[in-house]
């Protein structure tokens, strides 16, 4: 599509896409506003992670309760910041978490973790590289309760052109979701 252009605004507040005359928003969460129609283009899980050094200087968490007494980098863009989610034997629990350091952007948080400043919850495809490179440890997996996605969002206040649609498309191949293809 050589005459589509684009325009990025890589903002991490959630924006008004009628007011602001935004035709798609990427948004990793859970979307709760029902005036919006979201595509799920891929599952975009939350885990947490620290540095390998402050884990020898802190020690490691062996269940959620455990980050109660940790220095937690903390994601301010989180609607449930500071109350961390988890499931614990089956059940939902929050965990309320302190820090000395907050940021609004998942990246920051994950350099900030690997610069030894705490523990980090931050969405999966964000860290992995860190993780598998060895600069971040992955803990406790499979308890953070939280079933985010990527998804595409739009406004149903306005016809979803064909350029938008195509651009939508194309994330959605590009990400591989095969359940991509449905809108919720």
């Amino acid at each position: 599509y050589p005459r589509v252009t684009l325009e990025l605004d890589l903002t991490h507040r959630m924006v008004d896409l009628v007011e602001e005359r935004v035709d798609v928003a990427i948004r990793l969460t859970k979307p709760v506003d029902s005036s919006l129609v979201a595509r799920r283009l891929a599952p975009a899980p939350l885990t947490l992670v620290a540095s390998p050094g402050y884990l020898d200087r802190a020690g490691r968490p062996t269940c959620p309760a455990d980050l109660v007494s940790h220095d937690c980098v903390r994601d301010t863009n989180f609607r449930f910041d500071p109350s961390w989610p988890f499931r614990v034997d089956g059940r939902s629990v929050h965990i309320k978490v302190t820090g000395s350091v907050r940021a609004n952007s998942p990246l920051m948080v994950r350099d900030l973790a690997m610069d030894g400043l705490g523990i980090a919850l931050t969405p999966r495809i964000v860290a992995i590289a860190e993780v598998r490179a060895g600069r971040l440890e992955e803990l406790l997996p499979g308890t953070v309760d939280a079933g985010w996605s990527v998804y595409a969002v739009t406004s149903q206040r306005r016809l979803l052109a064909g350029r938008t649609r195509a651009f939508i498309d194309h994330l959605s191949g590009c990400l591989g979701d095969p359940s991509g293809a449905q809108y919720s």
